[in-house]
């Protein structure tokens, strides 16, 4: 793939470098906890495997409409098996009801994957509390389970969304916020939910590093939103460094980062890494 240019590099490290020691150690703690998420593809198990050493960093299946949940689950039992610390998200719109919802939950069960993202599709309450509680009551051992929930969006009502999460919490270890490329309205998001009583850690998602081609085609409303004209390959540094220059992020108990790499894993963990290393105390350089 092709890298992101010198030239952005050094935009990156004047943006880090302009931040206040407590930002760069935000930075540092919000790309040490990211996770990767990849796209379900045929060729997704060699571009993580290629790049990541098993065990180092958590890598989330992305739920893809078109592919089916059963791809998604394939894809995770593969690199779970490879030692991959794995994250499936299940997109409750595409699970049937019945014997195929009862084998997703074994099959989650049986490979030994202790954490899967719930994909809450607007209007599918019910059917979400379903899934939640099946996984809830598993004996298999899957310990953490998250919400995925949009943050914005036409019709988006989030006073009934914190009552849903707040009926779904005992269930739940974490939520998760859909892809975005504006960090301030994802924040202010979340400042609403802990006023509405929301305590749960937030794990914040944004784009990785990918071609802008890539990301129109997979996520567009994300690539509508982000302003980058001339460019090939997208950097997110802005986007990290506008959420680490908030000085109420540890009270807004934000766990970490989903890159979204549109299976672009190694150009996101390059830079996940860089990112890393450019915000390290000097002594530890």
């Amino acid at each position: 793939m092709k890298v992101v240019s010198g030239r952005a590099q050094r935009r990156s490290r004047r943006a880090v470098e302009e931040l206040t020691t407590d930002g760069r150690e935000r930075v540092r703690s919000l790309v040490a906890n990211a996770s990767l998420a990849v796209l379900p593809t045929s060729d997704a198990v060699a571009r993580v495997t290629a790049r990541l050493a098993p065990g180092n960093v958590s890598v989330i299946v992305a739920a893809r409409r078109g592919l089916g949940v059963d791809q998604t689950i394939a894809v995770s039992e593969m690199l779970a098996s490879k030692g991959y610390p794995v994250t499936p998200e299940v997109d409750v719109g595409e699970i049937r009801p019945g014997r195929h919802f009862q084998e997703t939950v074994y099959r989650l069960s049986r490979s030994g994957i202790t954490r899967v993202l719930v994909v809450e599709p607007s209007g599918h309450g019910e059917p979400t509390e379903h899934l939640l509680a099946e996984l809830h009551d598993q004996t298999g051992g899957l310990r953490r389970v998250g919400i995925k929930v949009a943050t914005t969006g036409p019709g988006l009502d989030t006073e009934q969304q914190a009552a849903m999460l707040s009926a779904w919490a005992p269930r739940l270890s974490f939520v998760a916020t859909e892809t975005s490329a504006e960090p301030a309205g994802v924040l202010s998001w979340v400042r609403e939910m802990r006023v509405r009583g929301l305590e749960l850690p937030v794990e914040i998602g944004l784009p990785g590093v990918a071609f802008l081609a890539v990301l129109r085609r997979e996520v567009p409303a994300v690539a509508a939103s982000l302003g980058v004209r001339n460019a090939d390959t997208y950097d997110p540094t802005r986007l990290v460094v506008e959420l680490a220059d908030d000085q109420a992020l540890e009270r807004l108990v934000i766990s970490g980062l989903r890159l979204d790499t549109c299976n672009e894993v190694a150009g996101t963990e390059d830079w996940r890494q860089r990112i890393y290393d450019l915000v390290q105390p000097a002594r530890s350089r």
